[in-house]
């Protein structure tokens, strides 16, 4: 049931005699204490709440009175107005902008430390409260007396909605400038904004649909929304859950940030860093093992920070959200080029899949060295993963791939699933013309194997060996190093552990008290087990050259995987099956077909749950 019109007033004013009550009965500090042993601050707010019960009490009586009838059609006239319609809006929006801004500020985990804050959050929580539901509730009245929003959506310019969404972003900007300091900066880094900006693209989405209907590139402009969207949620989700687990600021362990900066100095090695876990000591000097691509990366945003003010757990999840972000493009693209045929809709369920059914959740709040190489090869290889959808020059895409190596050195194992999709645009299976396919591969494997010599230098630059990654030295867990030295970075020896922990291995369930334990143990495991909707791959299976190349791609990369010296350590999951995941998504869309059926769905929420809890577990339950 909607509310009248007279009772949406009357139920804003109750609320504010709460609020008022609330307000008047908090003790003030004796330093402060005024006239009836109230602050000035306190007196100024109960005023402006007073005047709001007031306000809204006469609004209630205009509205339900009989003899008002003459007022009431004055004030319809009045909302008649196109420009008293937009300054109402304004008006309403901002004050629903900053109670949200502000509440999140207030009550988000990070700040809790903050006195200063928990104060602010006795004295001003519910009247931020109020602000949010009087600007819904005072919304719904303008809807239910003259279509508001009907009409709003008519009246758009796009003078009209950069000054309703940039007044409030730019004045809100400012007090924070003004109030706070670097240090507080880089501490709540602003996140209110964030949280709350899916909302507000969402709310332009919609103003600003009749605008984007009237052009040329109406698909092109909302594929690039939903890009942008799909990115903002994802972040939104990676930091918050961050958050919660005490994961938003640089972690030990992280160096690539350390390293950025010893490249702008010349140095290929880190000075005196805060701890050596996981680095390999040669000639008096630590260095980081991995391919150097994320500090490459870092090096711009170093040059404007420093290593020990960048946030790499920040730029962890800013990675994996635009990962995610590009998979929605890969599925897209794949649609419309006919390597599938999901639907949009399907599209999402599937990038829901990517971003929340895998430990890429998990990797991309952690900010830590073997991670972040991890999450940056997701995104080169996703990148030239749509290289290849778009026809881009093999160039580009083997460049692009080229990166990723840099990143993870066996990525190259998906040359073939990219061969695979430039034949499948070219040639219809089993049709092929070799001298064709030979270009491509010439063009695209050139930069690949660039990438590759590149870091056979970097080794020699380093440990003087070419084939010295740093690993077989490493200043990591015993257990590790002993297996390298014994049977080799690559040995048979190694498979029936991969496989258990890749395939077989389920997370312990049982029951403690009267607690159900969930216990996943750090050793990972089954990727059927923490992302069940991968068993589509094996539905409405289809050979053609793009199918070819991912089973091609998927074998390359399990074979190194399976005889690989250690399973990926401690993890959430088999996070190695990052390696592969982009032929494993597209193949799940294959078997999903045009619509995520209710199994499917099914799977995913079970893939975000175990993914949920595992998380918990890693960080708080173990």
């Amino acid at each position: 049931m909607i509310l009248r019109p007279g009772l949406i007033f009357f139920l804003s004013a109750l609320e504010g005699i709460f609020v008022f009550v609330q307000l008047l009965f908090i003790p003030s500090e004796t330093a402060n204490m005024n006239a009836f042993g109230l602050s000035g601050t306190r007196m100024l707010l109960l005023s402006l709440i007073a005047a709001g019960i007031s306000g809204f009490l006469t609004g209630g009586i205009l509205s339900s009175a009989p003899g008002t009838k003459k007022t009431r059609r004055k004030v319809s006239r009045l909302f008649s107005n196109d420009s008293v319609l937009f300054f109402i809006l304004l008006i309403l929006y901002s004050v629903f902008f900053f109670s949200i801004q502000v509440l999140f500020l207030i009550h988000s985990p990070v700040r809790e430390w903050d006195s200063s804050i928990r104060a602010l959050s006795l004295r001003a929580s519910g009247m931020l409260v109020w602000g949010v539901l009087c600007s819904v509730q005072f919304l719904i009245f303008l809807q239910r007396k003259a279509g508001f929003l009907t009409r709003c959506r008519s009246i758009f310019t796009v003078p009209k909605m950069v000054l309703l969404f940039g007044l409030p972003n730019l004045v809100y900007a400012l007090l924070c400038w003004k109030a706070g300091n670097s240090g507080w900066f880089y501490r709540i880094e602003h996140f209110e904004w964030f949280f709350f900006l899916p909302f507000q693209l969402t709310a332009i989405a919609w103003l600003g649909r009749p605008l984007v209907n009237k052009t040329r590139n109406a698909e092109k402009i909302t594929a690039g929304f939903t890009f942008i969207m799909v990115t903002l949620v994802t972040f939104v989700i990676y930091r918050f859950t961050g958050q919660l687990m005490g994961r938003w600021n640089t972690p030990a362990k992280a160096y690539w940030n350390h390293l950025a900066e010893a490249f702008w100095q010349g140095d290929l090695f880190l000075t005196n860093p805060d701890t050596t876990h996981d680095l390999t000591f040669y000639n008096g000097h630590w260095f980081v093992p991995n391919p150097p691509l994320p500090a490459i990366i870092m090096m711009p945003l170093i040059k404007f920070s420093s290593a020990y003010t960048f946030n790499t757990a920040l730029f962890s999840a800013w990675v994996g959200a635009i990962n995610s972000g590009i998979i929605f493009l890969i599925l897209r693209k794949a649609s419309q080029r006919g390597l599938l045929q999901t639907a949009s809709k399907a599209n999402l369920w599937l990038t829901a899949v990517f971003a929340i059914g895998t430990n890429h959740w998990w990797l991309s709040i952690l900010g830590q060295m073997w991670f972040v190489s991890q999450i940056l090869a997701v995104t080169f290889s996703a990148l030239a993963v749509l290289s290849a959808l778009n026809n881009r020059q093999p160039f580009i895409t083997g460049t692009l791939l080229g990166l990723a190596v840099l990143s993870r050195p066996n990525l190259f194992a998906l040359f073939p699933f990219l061969l695979g999709i430039a034949l499948f645009e070219a040639f219809t299976f089993p049709e092929i013309r070799w001298r064709t396919a030979f270009r491509w591969v010439m063009a695209a494997g050139i930069p690949v194997l660039a990438a590759g010599l590149s870091l056979l230098g970097y080794n020699y630059l380093r440990f003087e060996n070419w084939f010295d990654f740093g690993y077989v030295t490493i200043n990591g867990a015993d257990w590790i190093r002993d297996a390298v030295t014994k049977y080799g970075m690559f040995n048979l020896h190694f498979l029936k552990t991969n496989l258990d922990v890749m395939l077989f291995r389920v997370p312990q369930i049982s029951i403690q008290g009267n607690k159900l334990m969930f216990d996943p143990g750090i050793a990972g495991y089954s990727l059927f087990v923490m992302t069940p909707p991968v068993f589509y791959c094996f539905r409405r299976f289809k050979i053609n050259w793009w199918t070819l190349g991912a089973l091609i791609s998927i074998f390359i990369s399990l074979c190194m995987l399976l005889t690989y010296h250690n399973t990926g350590a401690e993890q959430i999951g088999y996070r190695y099956a990052m390696d592969f995941i982009l032929p494993l998504i597209l193949l799940m869309g294959q078997g999903m077909g045009k619509k995520a059926a209710w199994l499917f769905r099914c799977l995913t929420g079970i893939a975000v749950l175990i993914n949920a809890i595992s998380i918990h577990w890693w960080f708080l339950g173990r």
